[in-house]
């Protein structure tokens, strides 16, 4: 099987590597460019409101005075509940010594949703916002919220689009590699594509970095922008590039599996290597991807999954 998936990738890689030198893809990729600078530009002069500009209901609120070790979760609740594995994790993550304040973005009022008293005990704080600018507005509204959060010594940004953790050992681990660690961006996994970037569904600012004027100019002008298409290339993939030319140093604990930037990203394309090295977690979308979804539910434990 490994052999296998070796072949596979040095394939694929192949493949891409050729294709990206034909004309038809070149001018097509211009095209998306074009079309994605243009609808940014708009977005950031004409449409996206500031993220604190959002509906906000606050339902437990964090202590003024939190400090250390302090982790934003940000979750989304189509539905009266919240996934699964959001309460697992946080307790993980209390467990670990963060103090977790959960941010929930949601269509619904804020009175129609089920939080379970175990998920708000284990809560320092919890807010509901209106369903707006995804994961990097939720952040950066309750970051202005916390005024800064000014006696944090490490933040921790988190989302609900990964299943896990996947056993406590490996997450231990994890956290263990975290602290250990003397970049100023910690990072699970990279992407190279645009520009090499940590990607942001576990993302860890240490003191510089948060002392950084141009973290704080970042998540102070968060705004809301209309779709993920945007926020991705406004925030995710540009984030690890700013704060690199203030002198920051950026770190992914799981380096890419490939060496070409167009073998696409290892949370899909490589999950299982990914989990066989200790990543204890799998993207949630791969659940609904045929191709891996069977795989991916034996390795996941069953009170994780969603319902069937």
């Amino acid at each position: 099987m490994a052999s296998f998936r070796r072949f596979r990738d040095a394939f694929r890689r192949v493949r891409k590597a050729v294709k990206a030198h034909l004309p038809y893809v070149r001018r097509r990729e211009y095209r998306l460019l074009a079309e994605r600078h243009d609808a940014l530009i708009a977005a950031f002069t004409t449409e996206a409101r500031s993220a604190t500009e959002a509906q906000v209901a606050v339902l437990k609120a964090p202590d003024p005075s939190l400090a250390g070790e302090i982790c934003l979760f940000a979750a989304f609740a189509p539905a009266t509940g919240l996934k699964p594995h959001v309460l697992p994790y946080v307790e993980a993550l209390a467990r670990a010594g963060f103090a977790v304040v959960l941010v929930v973005n949601t269509d619904l009022d804020y009175r129609s949703l089920r939080l379970e008293p175990a998920l708000l005990g284990r809560l320092a704080g919890c807010i509901v916002r209106e369903n707006v600018g995804f994961d990097f507005a939720a952040w950066g509204h309750a970051y202005s919220l916390g005024r800064g959060l000014p006696r944090c010594t490490r933040l921790l940004l988190v989302n609900d689009s990964v299943i896990g953790p996947l056993d406590e050992a490996s997450f231990t681990a994890l956290i263990g590699r975290l602290r250990a660690s003397d970049a100023d961006l910690v990072g699970l996994t990279e992407n190279r594509t645009p520009r090499r970037h940590l990607q942001s569904y576990f993302l860890a600012f240490g003191p510089r970095a948060l002392d950084a004027e141009a973290f704080r100019r970042a998540f102070a002008g968060m705004r809301s922008l209309p779709t993920k298409e945007l926020v991705i290339d406004a925030y995710e993939t540009s984030l690890t590039h700013r704060l690199g030319l203030a002198g920051l140093r950026a770190e992914a604990l799981f380096p890419p599996l490939y060496d070409e930037p167009r073998s696409g990203d290892d949370t899909t394309a490589r999950w299982r290597e990914l989990v066989d090295a200790g990543l204890p977690f799998v993207k949630a979308s791969l659940l609904r991807d045929p191709r891996h979804a069977e795989a991916v539910r034996s390795v996941v434990p069953a009170a994780l999954l969603p319902a069937a």
